[in-house]
């Protein structure tokens, strides 16, 4: 297990398109949430933390609904923003332990294969741990 220590795992697609992937937390996703799925194109994911976001914003923030609806469209688009934003840190609270790796297995999914034997020893045994 001493080789999850800064570690980089490298997934290449069959044009020879390299992407990395860390072991381990992902800290910028404890600060910036649903973001970073964004930033790396990876869809699914994006719309499953926006949405926990929004549960967990809307749970915190529900007195506040009204007030915004009485807002109109702005309002409503602020409302959506604002409770959003809230429970933005609490889905990065949820996936960033977890998100490494599944944008690996999003990318295996993809395509995209470990560049090496010794990678591939690596990749599967982060990914069924």
């Amino acid at each position: 297990m001493e080789w999850r220590d800064n570690v980089k795992l490298v997934l290449k697609n069959d044009l020879g398109i390299v992407k990395y992937v860390d072991v381990g937390w992902n800290w910028p996703m404890l600060f910036l949430g649903p973001i970073i799925p964004l930033i790396k194109g990876d869809v699914k994911w994006f719309i499953i933390m926006i949405s926990i976001s929004g549960l967990v914003g809307l749970n915190i923030f529900g007195f506040m609904a009204s007030t915004f609806l009485e807002g109109g469209v702005i309002g409503i688009l602020l409302g959506s923003g604002v409770i959003i934003m809230v429970g933005t840190p609490f889905a990065g609270l949820l996936f960033f332990t977890k998100y490494n790796k599944l944008y690996a297995k999003f990318l295996y999914e993809k395509g995209y294969k470990p560049s090496s034997t010794l990678q591939s020893e690596m990749f599967f045994d982060y990914i069924n741990s």
